[in-house]
């Protein structure tokens, strides 16, 4: 379900042709809603069922194929800003080239610990903190970062520019000019880039209900989701 707001019903559907088979979005309500919520779930852990053949996979499976690396990412659907609220668009070839077209410079290399009872990703292949973000995400994550540091510069330079004074000192020594200014400035901004960090995730959750993406740390963990 993408979304379950009453009167603004959508949701994603299947389409199997012989052994492949994509995804397409329809407007209203399925003809079996609680199917249509579960998606592929069975129950809790990594028991699923087959798209194609409809009969379960295991955990031990996927679990050894994601570890494997043959675990991949398919686009389900896209969600765009409309006049009266959110639109639902089935992917398109175009789409999905165009967001796998991003190449990150960077990636975090950090393992997360082996403990699968709070942090769940090693065991589907998802090893690294950065393994966490999808390759557009982390040039996000990365560009804004990078331009927290460019207006921390410009707000500097506007500051002088308005007649405050600066005697070079920063704000963690006490400054009270413009470089103590832009110093809070590119603080607040550092957290809004790391309010990012928490959303822009490749188990970020999306909300039927608020037709909203929610955040990875539900709690003190990191659930595979």
């Amino acid at each position: 379900m993408l979304s379950t707001k009453a009167g603004k019903e959508a949701y994603v559907e299947p389409v199997i042709e012989g052994n492949n088979y994509h995804f397409t979005v329809k407007v209203g309500n399925p003809k079996d809603m609680e199917t249509a919520k579960k998606g592929t779930k069975f129950s809790r852990g990594a028991n699923f069922r087959c798209l194609i053949s409809e009969m379960p996979i295991v955990p031990n499976y996927i679990y050894a194929e994601a570890k494997a690396g043959c675990m991949g990412v398919q686009m389900m659907a896209i969600v765009a800003e409309g006049e009266r609220g959110r639109v639902y668009l089935p992917p398109t070839p175009q789409m999905e080239a165009a967001a796998l077209q991003a190449q990150p410079i960077w990636k975090p290399e950090i393992l997360m610990p082996e403990n699968p009872r709070w942090f769940s990703p090693p065991l589907y292949g998802l090893k690294s903190y950065g393994d966490l973000f999808t390759p557009r995400q982390l040039v996000a994550l990365t560009t804004f970062s990078d331009l927290v540091q460019e207006a921390r510069e410009r707000v500097k330079q506007d500051a002088l520019a308005a007649g405050m004074s600066d005697e070079s000192i920063s704000l963690n020594e006490g400054g009270m000019g413009a470089t103590a200014y832009a110093d809070a400035v590119e603080i607040y901004l550092a957290f809004a880039v790391d309010r990012f960090a928490d959303y822009w995730t490749n188990l970020g959750r999306w909300q039927s209900a608020n037709q909203q993406l929610s955040n990875m740390f539900g709690r003190q963990a990191i659930p595979m989701m």
